[in-house]
């Protein structure tokens, strides 16, 4: 992976989203004589579970997957760090802040980062290192323009206005309480749409396994159904899709016996292990490929048997850089954003 590819997989869009409500949650949760320091290390506090992103540049693709969202998003390590950030301001004997307070309060706001975390499809290891159990709701894309753009506006009026101006806590409560009605009013739509989804002509074994939200919104849903031998049935299915609105369904077989020659490997541990067992194996002439489904597929919405945007290639030697990101908007043009707008919208 080049040295540009590294920084661009440690700056996902979503980390601004950590920043703003980061600085949001500071003004509220943090001593109010510390002024703006408040905005700046909630950021910084909100933000630090990231920070096992450096990991990438000593590490392989296969551990990067099972590093990330790993240790570094625990609550144990949340309470370490909240005493951290409490010895650093208690550090002068004459220090006003009260070391108990201070350390109650970044702990919250970095284990805040965690929990927002098991929103998406990732998943987060909330328990480690004593439970290695990825947790994941599925009720945000990683990137939701929706869910940031509040709080985003309240810091940077946060950010903008005088040291101590009067509004800055309502304002800050603004950019929180909005992302949190939000989130709600999308459990609201999933649950409408989880009890609409129909199993058209799938064989009785096959059950809902995952249900998430396709790309930069919250009213398209991507589902997954698994039956009992492991393979799997992908649609979609909208908030504004009328009751009667049939779902298709697309087939796709585990084929296990393709990892047989590769079972061996660390990198298909990892992969294993990071998958939790809701995989498929596609071969593309001498190519064998690893995917994981969850992460939905390319342009699935518009067509059939649409390959998947996570997709880890076997064979050595192949190129295996920004695994996450690289198949997200593969193959969008204007025409395929207007058939995907329409979708969006029931239509």
């Amino acid at each position: 992976m080049s040295n540009l590819s590294k920084i661009l997989s440690l700056t996902p869009m979503d980390s601004l989203t950590h920043i703003v409500l980061g600085a949001c949650l500071g003004k509220v949760i943090l001593p109010e004589k510390m002024g703006k320091k408040a905005l700046i290390f909630g950021a910084l506090a909100h933000s630090i579970p990231d920070i096992d992103g450096i990991s990438s540049f000593f590490n392989t693709a296969s551990q990067d997957l099972v590093i990330h969202r790993g240790l570094s998003h625990s609550f144990f390590i949340a309470f370490l760090l909240s005493l951290v950030f409490a010895a650093f301001f208690h550090k002068d004997k004459n220090s006003s802040y009260h070391f108990g307070k201070l350390a109650f309060c970044f702990f919250i706001l970095i284990g805040l980062h965690d929990i927002l975390d098991t929103c998406n499809n990732y998943g987060t290891e909330l328990f480690a290192p004593f439970l290695s159990k990825r947790y994941s709701f599925h009720l945000l894309y990683v990137v939701d323009p929706l869910f940031t753009i509040v709080p985003l506006v309240m810091a940077i009026f946060l950010f903008a206005k005088k040291k101590y101006w009067k509004n800055a806590t309502k304002i800050a409560w603004v950019g929180i309480l909005i992302p949190i009605i939000y989130i709600g009013a999308v459990f609201i739509g999933k649950e409408k749409v989880e009890a609409n989804i129909v199993k058209n002509n799938l064989p009785s074994t096959a059950h809902l396994n995952i249900l998430t939200p396709s790309p930069f919104n919250s009213m398209l849903w991507y589902g997954i159904f698994k039956d009992t031998n492991g393979d799997i049935y992908t649609t979609y299915r909208s908030i504004w899709d009328k009751p009667e609105r049939q779902n298709s369904f697309q087939f796709y077989p585990k084929n296990p016996t393709l990892l047989t020659p590769f079972k061996d490997r660390e990198d298909v541990k990892n992969l294993l292990e990071f998958s939790d067992s809701v995989y498929v194996l596609q071969k593309h002439g001498d190519t064998t490929e690893f995917c994981i489904p969850r992460f939905g597929q390319i342009l699935g919405w518009e067509f059939p048997n649409a390959e998947f945007t996570f997709y880890y290639y076997l064979n050595p030697g192949m190129d295996n850089a920004l695994l996450i990101q690289r198949g997200r908007v593969r193959g969008w043009n204007t025409a395929t954003k207007d058939f995907y707008w329409n979708r969006i919208w029931g239509k």
